[in-house]
């Protein structure tokens, strides 16, 4: 800037406003830049881990639900021997189940079968006392009692994966080519969930062995022993199917 006691000083006119805001735009563009090369790669890799992170947590969560059907499947059998063995029936087919003072009209007919689909909600099959009678010989967790609309929700044994679990006699089955005395359903089980459940039980093939699959469409509501399957089992294992995966023994 000029001195003041330089000649004419007062002839050199300031920049016009336009001209100024040049200079106060490039100013505020220096202030508001986009991120530099070091700034985006620390975010991409920051988004990778948080990815990495979240798959590995839906797989845990995922094998945690696989163990859960597996323990299910695996104590079924167990459960069924060990009121046999302690009060010579079959659950739910127990003609003498007054035995247990909670229950003493819920009585089977003893004729050695299970009678009723492995899904049925009616309180007349010996399917759905199965679990009254398991559960008043302290062999099974839940409630006794299933008279009222709440209190059958929560009386229906589900799974992990928020599908209904029953067991009902063998002749039949509701999949084509499973037999057994006794056969275990699982409902609402993802393909993939299904098969690790497969090769953890049984020879991971969903048509084969003694643990098959069937997408849910095929599965009667009202399935009774001795009626043919309405479906055949899936030739195999497809992402993104809802299956209902049995098992005999």
């Amino acid at each position: 800037m000029l001195p003041r006691d330089t000649p004419g000083w007062w002839n050199i006119k300031r920049p016009s406003p336009a001209f100024a805001g040049i200079f106060v735009g490039t100013a505020v563009s220096k202030r508001t830049r986009g991120f530099t090369l070091v700034e985006i790669a620390v975010l991409l890799v920051t988004l990778s881990l948080v990815l990495a992170t979240s798959v590995k947590a839906a797989e845990w969560v995922d094998s945690s639900k696989v163990r859960s059907l597996a323990a299910e499947f695996r104590e079924a059998p167990v459960m069924l021997e060990a009121y046999r063995s302690i009060y010579r029936q079959l659950p739910g087919d127990d003609p003498v189940a007054g035995r247990f003072p909670d229950i003493a009209t819920a009585v089977g007919a003893g004729d050695g079968v299970i009678d009723g689909g492995w899904n049925s909600e009616d309180s007349g099959d010996e399917s759905f006392l199965l679990w009254q009678h398991l559960r008043a010989a302290r062999l099974a967790g839940g409630l006794f009692e299933f008279r009222g609309e709440e209190r059958r929700r929560t009386y229906l044994p589900r799974n992990a994966f928020g599908g209904r679990i029953g067991i009902q006699a063998g002749d039949g089955g509701p999949i084509a080519g499973l037999s057994g005395a006794q056969i275990m359903c699982s409902a609402g089980i993802p393909a993939r969930a299904a098969e690790r459940l497969d090769r953890l039980l049984d020879d991971g093939m969903s048509g084969a062995g003694r643990m098959r699959a069937a997408r849910e469409t095929g599965i009667p509501q009202a399935f009774r022993p001795g009626v043919s399957a309405l479906r055949p089992a899936v030739s195999r294992y497809v992402e993104g199917d809802s299956l209902t995966v049995c098992m005999a023994f």
